[in-house]
């Protein structure tokens, strides 16, 4: 069986779903049923490091896709045009054309969280073969999104009310395409 798995963050020790990123990697690399396992990072954060190759046998293909920068006046533009500016981004810039030929040829896409399925929802639509697909999450992302707007700065708190049911509409839309969701 061939995986593709889909994350904005890298399999690595250091934190949340990182630690998880890493460990499923682990596990599907000691799995025999499992023939390979191509491993794609968006990182959506430029700081975030890469995995440690080492840790993992050539079973596990990595690849770094990188996310084009946000420009600030398109997030303006979604504030107020009541969509969640972070979550457009993604999607805006979703579509790889290298992505497509690794989503065509596996059996299995597990997407990292909410973002891993944001970051490719273009690419996954565009699909010639349906994949199993599945969804990895550890955090209700809604519920953390409205935590972290409630605990913002005046403005942030105003819009948020607005935004905070858009989030939870791309969490069922995303729940909706999967075969399967894993969550802890």
């Amino acid at each position: 069986m061939k995986v593709l798995f889909i994350s904005t963050k890298p399999a690595s020790l250091n934190s949340g779903a990182e630690v998880r990123n890493f460990h499923l990697l682990k596990a599907m690399d000691a799995s025999s049923g499992i023939t390979s396992v191509d491993f794609v990072l968006i990182p959506i954060n430029e700081h975030h490091g890469n995995t440690n190759h080492d840790s993992f046998s050539d079973k596990i293909n990595f690849t770094r896709i990188p996310l084009p920068k946000r420009v600030l006046w398109k997030s303006f533009v979604h504030y107020f045009s009541g969509k969640i500016p972070y979550a457009e981004h993604l999607i805006e810039t979703s579509f790889y054309a290298s992505l497509l030929e690794k989503i065509n040829n596996s059996n299995v896409v597990i997407f990292s969280e909410l973002d891993g399925y944001l970051a490719s929802k273009k690419t996954i639509e565009k699909c010639s073969k349906r994949a199993r697909l599945i969804l990895d999450c550890h955090n209700v992302d809604f519920i953390r999104f409205s935590s972290e707007l409630d605990s913002g700065h005046l403005i942030k708190r105003m819009l948020g009310d607005r935004l905070k049911n858009k989030m939870k509409l791309l969490e069922i839309e995303a729940l909706r395409a999967m075969d399967k969701v894993f969550a802890c």
